[in-house]
């Protein structure tokens, strides 16, 4: 059972809580005291690199790949309802993929160095060995954000994207929005899942280059809350 709630939290926490070699990856925002006593200003925060560092999407190459609609693993479909138009798109569908297909060293194969997201990921595994699946997942929509979508993130992503950006050393990121639906299989449901199925869910997939690793790998998983209300 506890593998189950730890597969839970991947699929519904924002995942880049531990650093690429480094755990302190706090950010301070700037202000000052109140009063008599008022405090020292804390150092302004340089949200530069999240505009600097972001993929230039429109310089991404377009993909022409004549995809399947529906492929089926057993007794585990895959839904695909979008197009895919570039290198992020087909990395978030992969993703996908290899979990339907259980091809999980693949799968792996695609997971950056950020510790939680590795160990997200590789509880993919265990879980389907212990019976934990889901029969029926899909992809209504893939969007790769554009920097000027970086405009609207919640203080707390841009946070975690500062965070991420200087303790993994990122060279280059880009984010995919992926409006998703699944169906647990019967013993999964019966564990008791921290989300309902049968409903449509928005996810923030974060993939990045490095100088060790120049090709583009997921670090991170976002929720909703990604954008500022």
């Amino acid at each position: 059972m506890k593998r189950i709630f730890t597969f839970a939290l991947a699929l519904g926490m924002t995942l880049s809580l531990a650093a690429c070699g480094d755990d302190n990856r706090a950010v301070s925002h700037s202000g000052a005291g109140s009063g008599a006593d008022s405090s020292p200003s804390l150092p302004a925060v340089d949200y530069a690199p999240l505009y600097e560092k972001y993929t230039d999407v429109s310089a991404l190459p377009v993909l022409e790949i004549d995809m399947d609609d529906i492929c089926v693993f057993d007794d585990r479909t895959l839904t695909l309802e979008d197009a895919i138009s570039n290198e992020p798109e087909l990395l978030t569908y992969n993703l996908f993929y290899y979990i339907a297909s259980a091809q999980f060293d693949l799968l792996m194969e695609l997971v950056g160095e950020e510790e939680h997201i590795q160990i997200a990921m590789g509880n993919e595994r265990a879980n389907f060995e212990e019976g934990y699946y889901l029969t029926e997942e899909t992809l209504h929509s893939l969007r790769t954000l554009a920097a000027e979508d970086l405009n609207h993130l919640s203080p707390f992503v841009e946070e975690e994207l500062l965070s991420l950006i200087e303790a993994c050393d990122l060279e280059e990121y880009v984010v995919v929005q992926v409006e998703r639906s699944w169906k647990y299989n019967e013993a999964y449901a019966a564990a008791g899942p921290q989300l309902s199925d049968g409903e449509k869910y928005i996810r923030y997939y974060l993939f990045a280059k490095t100088a060790k690793v120049p090709e583009f790998k997921l670090y991170d998983i976002y929720w909703e809350e990604f954008f500022a209300e």
